[in-house]
């Protein structure tokens, strides 16, 4: 699959999270011209010197500035990939009211600005938006709630663009990351019998999700090769969600 992207030009937002440089660097490694976008005042230095980097808010006027400097720098935009800030995917152990709905609000407004601001010249030419998004989305997870409910409007808002742009080979598609050593901590500390070795063996492959099963699956849905796909929610999980709520009894 090495060169598939060649002559693409690919952009990615939210350079904060921890996705964002691996996803990154297998983009430019297959081929496709990179702007960066930093919407979340992160800083680019580990990303590739060859990108070009933008500087952009998540408000519809900045995202759409962003990406007309995109146009302008490397001649269009096929690929859009929007990664949350990493503040996305913290519990809510000391959320207040405003905090629980700001997250929710900055989680849905970035990629309903960018979805926005990239449809117009991509109805044009064609072209595939990819938003990561989180596990909390796909339903009952205690303790996430507002990344849980951002997600899930995510999700949903992907769904209705999808069946909305299909006409205008505008494909939109939902990236779901599974279980990050970070996360499982996160879990490990919040549960009843604290333990990473419980959160691994949740998975039903038994292992963390690695960095490089990630950055495969995005691959797989920018590649020329998935026109077909669209509206598709892609959890690179290990099986986590799929498993559904049997370990509520299935307790070790």
């Amino acid at each position: 699959m090495t060169g598939c992207l060649e002559g693409k030009v690919a952009v990615l937002c939210g350079l904060s999270s921890a996705y964002a440089a691996p996803l990154a660097e297998a983009l430019e490694r297959h081929g496709a011209r990179l702007a960066l976008v930093e919407t979340d005042g992160a800083r680019s230095g580990q990303f590739s010197a060859q990108a070009l980097t933008l500087r952009s808010p998540s408000t519809a006027d900045d995202a759409t500035a962003a990406l007309e400097s995109v146009y302008r720098s490397l001649g269009g935009a096929d690929i859009l990939v929007t990664c949350p800030p990493a503040t996305a995917y913290l519990p809510d152990s000391a959320a207040t009211q405003t905090s629980f709905m700001d997250r929710i609000a900055e989680i849905l407004n970035q990629a309903y600005v960018w979805s926005a601001a990239a449809h117009p010249h991509m109805r044009q030419r064609g072209g595939v938006i990819v938003h990561v998004t989180g596990l909390a989305g796909m339903g009952g997870w205690p303790g996430w709630l507002a990344a849980g409910a951002g997600f899930a409007a995510v999700h949903n808002l992907i769904q209705g663009l999808a069946v909305t742009w299909a006409t205008e080979r505008v494909r939109i598609n939902g990236l779901v990351p599974g279980v990050t050593a970070e996360m499982a901590e996160h879990m490990a500390r919040i549960a009843p019998q604290p333990s990473l070795e419980v959160v691994r063996k949740r998975i039903p492959a038994e292992r963390l999700m690695p960095m490089e099963a990630l950055a495969n699956a995005l691959l797989y849905l920018v590649n020329p090769s998935a026109s077909f796909i669209t509206g598709d929610l892609l959890r690179v999980d290990g099986g986590w969600d799929i498993w559904g709520r049997l370990h509520a009894v299935a307790k070790s």
